[in-house]
């Protein structure tokens, strides 16, 4: 669930226009959309952050990076 978010940022560090669209409203929230919290935590602990999502990450990346090469090869031919 992570590798659009990182492509948009990864996009936006790149010089892109990026808009945000919605915002999780609270932590306990924004932790539960951002990993698998079900598989984490006790019902008295509740969820707890998963490990780095490094899957999450190369793909993010790679999607940044092929969306890059596509509009430098559309600017190079004109060809969209």
């Amino acid at each position: 669930m992570l590798a659009g978010p990182f492509a948009a940022h990864q996009l936006g560090f790149l010089g892109a226009d990026v808009i945000k669209l919605e915002e999780p409203n609270d932590p306990v929230q924004a932790r539960m959309q951002g990993s698998d919290s079900a598989l984490t935590g006790t019902e008295v602990s509740g969820p707890l952050k998963c490990g780095t999502p490094v899957i999450d990450h190369a793909t993010g990346t790679t999607a940044a990076f092929a969306i890059t090469a596509a509009l430098l090869q559309r600017t190079r031919t004109g060809r969209s």
